[in-house]
């Protein structure tokens, strides 16, 4: 079944190779390359936009991190700020006319005005030196860097911007130190003067759409959502690879539970630590449920201090990042994710591929989009460790939907399938004497 669906994407880049009439001239903009999910994501679409035939450069303010290695030659990376005195070439070529408010916004608006203001400048020089068709930012200031970047620059493009997570939902997060929640004010105050002048918005998932809408102040359907995609076809050839993991190589050692993600608040993993305690201490378990856990931060040496808490220790192995975690997900029992909050959720949709059973817990706003309603795995409410317990206990002795449902579910999100739906959306952004200069033919 890998094969074929693994076959079917190829199938779909080639029938969707664009022609120069359809051509979209796109530049990507991210702060770095480090190793979250959304720069990879954005990095495979960018693989996937130039091999059919379209334009894709990765811009970003330096090209440091994990994912840097993963940017494929075909796609031209831009460093822009190299210590190559931008602010001076944009001076040299001129602003344009009504930019100083944006010039005087992007260095009031930051903590740190210089940085920010290099930013922006770099980024100006480039479109003007550049001048590409479509602007997509993602992640950080790069939304608001991108817009007034293209103010100064003369309007030289349209500017989409793709936004990841539940903006809102920060605001109620426990424990937000006064000078964050300032931040913040600040952030949703710019979000609602920049977000209605901007050409487009892309929302990872419904929820983040309606978040986006109701923190920027923005009409919720000039939001466009087009779920995350992964990369299907590496996901599932590498989780056939051997696991390198004892508790995942011999039968005897268990049932295991395998969770992924950045060791931080958000991800809740004490939730995932009590219940698997509780799921241990229930009467009439033979064997010990052990927990894998994928992921490195902040909060690990706080997490292990919670496992010896617990009694668990023996049971828990924090493995920090691995290069594939997917040869893991494969072989475990259940995957689990614990959230508060998501955006989307990508490596649920990972896990979904690897064939894996998943409890998640029904947080804002993606789990719940992904696993349709809870068709290909359980939902439970977040923070809740009874619930997660017997959704546990369900998973591990009652799988629901089936290896190769789940499979199919995951092959929904291929970046071929998404990038269709991004070059869909895009295309109305394309300037309309582009197309026609490119169905023009030579003369003879």
């Amino acid at each position: 079944m890998l094969c074929g669906l693994n076959m079917m994407s190829h199938d779909i880049r080639e029938s969707r190779r664009a022609s120069d009439a359809d051509r979209l001239d796109l530049m990507f903009y991210l702060p770095d390359l480090s190793g979250g999910g959304a720069e990879r994501l954005t990095i495979d679409l960018c693989h996937e936009l130039q091999a059919q035939g379209h334009i894709a450069e990765l811009t970003v303010d330096s090209r440091k991190g994990e994912n840097s290695d993963i940017v494929s030659p075909s796609v031209r990376l831009h460093e822009l700020l190299p210590g190559d005195r931008p602010a001076r070439r944009v001076i040299e070529s001129g602003f344009a006319i009504g930019s100083m408010g944006a010039m005087i916004e992007s260095c009031l608006a930051s903590r740190k005005p210089v940085f920010t203001w290099q930013r922006v400048a770099a980024l100006a020089a480039h479109l003007k030196a550049r001048r590409p068709a479509i602007l997509v930012a993602a992640l950080g200031y790069a939304p608001f860097i991108a817009y007034w970047a293209n103010q100064i620059a003369g309007h030289i493009c349209k500017v989409v911007v793709v936004e990841h997570n539940t903006s809102s939902k920060a605001f109620l997060a426990e424990g937000l130190p006064i000078r964050k929640l300032i931040r913040l004010s600040q952030i949703k105050a710019l979000s609602r003067r920049i977000y209605p002048a901007l050409d487009g918005v892309v929302a990872v998932s419904n929820g983040v759409a309606e978040d986006v809408s109701e923190f920027a102040y923005i009409n919720r359907r000039s939001v466009q959502t087009i779920y995350n995609p992964i990369p299907f076809d590496r996901v599932t050839r590498l989780a056939t690879e051997a696991p390198g993991h004892e508790w995942l190589q011999d039968d005897a050692a268990g049932p295991v539970i395998v969770s992924a993600g950045r060791l931080v608040a958000q991800k809740n993993y004490p939730l995932l630590l009590r219940s698997l305690a509780k799921l241990n201490a229930r009467p009439g378990r033979q064997m010990p449920v052990k927990l894998l856990v994928l992921g490195d931060g902040p909060l690990k040496q706080d997490l292990m201090g919670l496992c010896r808490d617990l009694g668990i220790e023996s049971e828990v192995d924090f493995l920090g990042w691995r290069a594939n975690p997917y040869a893991l997900m494969s072989r475990a029992d259940v995957f689990c994710l614990s959230s508060d909050r998501e955006g989307l959720g990508n490596v649920l949709i990972e896990a979904l591929a690897c064939g894996v059973a998943v409890v998640a817990t029904d947080c804002p706003s993606g789990p719940r989009e992904i696993l349709a309603d809870g068709l290909y795995g359980r939902l439970v409410p977040p923070r809740d460790v009874d619930a997660l317990v017997a959704a546990l206990v369900e998973a591990l002795d009652f799988p629901e939907s089936t290896t190769e449902d789940r499979i199919a579910r995951a092959a929904q999100f291929s970046v071929p399938t998404i990038a269709a739906q991004y070059i869909e959306y895009l295309s109305q952004f394309m300037p309309q004497e582009n197309r026609i200069c490119a169905e023009r033919k030579p003369e003879a």
